[in-house]
């Protein structure tokens, strides 16, 4: 009876001890995973600063900038490579502070915002249709989004930007998002309107007159980019003088033989029958 109750004893403290060793060891793990966990969170930096290389350097390649001693873009570039975590930093230009996101929905974007006039406009794209799209229409660039962190984060700006101030229509073909659709298709429509000073004078030049200006190759390129762009353009010539007028979003845009550059309220046929945009 005595030894039976040693033994009874014996088993329950050896009980006690293992049921000990098991909570601690399960305490050690979530201790030891929240430690590895932050270990692994401090290596994101979220907020990777504000980069000033577009402001300082100035390059006829932009891409011979050396972005691997930018602080910020290789931050963005390592939380871009790390499966896409999510991150953020300020890019100084002369013209205006950028913010440049990475944001991770089913797959990686890019999002760019702009505050200009009290306004915020912004454009986000997915990251695999920007490098599926540079590399198929420029392959000269396929090197920079396989490089380093920083040159990787910068050729995804680059493009981007491109892609949206170039290729509006193919933006959005990729799936891109863009804030202020109007006021960036009337600035395409005034890109293709400006061209068309150039080659008025050289089509004077070459033809002794203005004559069949509005016939000429130059004009339809412009004439076909606009109506791709949704909207319409008007012009007349005759052998010392010459107008075009297209339909902005909420006004035209009227070009002429003076030199005149105008975005106003009058009818484009009312500018085209004075041959004049004032």
């Amino acid at each position: 009876m005595y030894k039976g109750n040693i033994i009874l004893i014996v088993s329950i403290i050896v009980a006690v001890l293992l049921f000990g060793l098991a909570i601690g060891f399960v305490i050690w793990k979530v201790v030891d995973s929240e430690d590895s966990s932050r270990r692994n969170s401090s290596e994101v930096d979220k907020d990777c600063g504000t980069s000033a290389i577009f402001l300082e350097e100035q390059a006829a390649d932009i891409f011979s900038l050396d972005f691997e001693k930018d602080e910020a873009l290789v931050c963005l570039g390592k939380n871009i490579k790390n499966n896409c975590q999510e991150s953020q930093a300020v890019i100084k230009t002369d013209d205006f502070d950028l913010n440049y996101k990475i944001i991770e929905k089913d797959v990686c974007w890019i999002y760019v915002e702009i505050y200009e006039d009290g306004k915020l406009n912004y454009a986000t794209c997915p990251m695999p249709q920007v490098r599926s799209y540079s590399i198929d229409y420029f392959p000269e660039v396929k090197e920079y989004f396989s490089g380093s962190p920083g040159t990787l984060a910068a050729a995804y700006l680059i493009m981007t930007m491109h892609l949206i101030d170039n290729d509006y229509k193919t933006a959005l073909s990729l799936g891109c998002e863009i804030s202020n659709d109007d006021k960036v298709m009337d600035n395409h429509i005034k890109a293709d309107m400006s061209s068309l000073r150039a080659a008025a004078e050289i089509y004077g030049y070459d033809n002794g007159d203005y004559s069949g200006f509005c016939f000429s190759q130059d004009y339809l390129i412009v004439k076909a980019s606009i109506e791709e762009n949704g909207s319409a353009i008007k012009c007349k010539d005759m052998s010392d003088k010459w107008i075009a007028c297209s339909s902005l979003s909420s006004a035209n845009y009227c070009l002429d033989y003076q030199g005149n550059a105008i975005e106003t309220t009058n009818s484009c046929d009312q500018l085209i029958n004075n041959l004049s945009c004032q």
